[in-house]
C-alpha cells in the first residue's frame, strides 16, 4: 500500500508540474506601458497607461490632459459642460469605466462603449490596440498614435 501510494504521489506532483509549467506561460510581458495621441484634439490629448503584473492587466490609466498637462478627468468645467448639454457621464466616470473594463476583461475588444462617450471609446480601444506589440515584446518605449482626420 505504502508502495502505490508512493507512485500515485509521484504522479500526481509530475501532472501538477507540468500543468504548472503550461498554464505559467504570459502573452505579456510585466511592466509599465504607455501609447498616447500625437497631437491634441479639441485641447486635450488622450494616453492609455497599462500596467501588466504575472502577464495580466493588472492596472489601467486612461484620461486626456491639456497643454498644460492637467487631466481632463479633474476639470471641473469640462463635466459641467456636459452634464448641462443632457450628457450622463464625463471623463472623471467614463475613463475609469473603461479602465476598469479592460482589467476585468483583459480584452480591449470586448470593452462596451459608455453611452455619451463613444469616442473616447474608440480613442481607447485605438490606444490599447497599438500598445499591445509592447506589451506583448516587453517595450516600454512610449508609443505615440496618429490622430486620425476626419472626413
Amino acid at each position: 500500500m505504502k508502495k502505490f501510494m508512493g507512485i500515485a504521489l509521484a504522479i500526481t506532483m509530475t501532472i501538477v508540474l507540468f500543468v504548472g509549467c503550461a498554464s505559467g506561460s504570459k502573452t505579456m510581458k510585466d511592466g509599465k506601458y504607455r501609447a498616447e495621441f500625437k497631437e491634441f484634439t479639441r485641447g486635450w490629448k488622450e494616453y492609455v497607461e497599462v500596467t501588466v503584473k504575472d502577464g495580466k492587466i493588472a492596472d489601467v490609466d486612461f484620461d486626456g490632459v491639456n497643454e498644460k498637462g492637467e487631466k481632463k478627468s479633474a476639470d471641473p468645467g469640462y463635466k459641467d459642460a456636459m452634464t448641462k448639454a443632457g450628457f450622463k457621464t464625463w471623463p472623471e466616470d467614463f475613463y475609469l469605466k473603461y479602465e476598469k473594463q479592460l482589467v476585468e476583461k483583459q480584452d480591449v475588444t470586448k470593452i462596451d462603449a459608455v453611452a455619451g462617450a463613444t469616442t473616447s471609446a474608440g480613442n481607447f480601444k485605438k490606444l490599447v490596440t497599438e500598445l499591445s506589440k509592447n506589451l506583448k515584446s516587453g517595450n516600454t518605449k512610449t508609443v505615440i498614435v496618429a490622430v486620425e482626420e476626419k472626413k
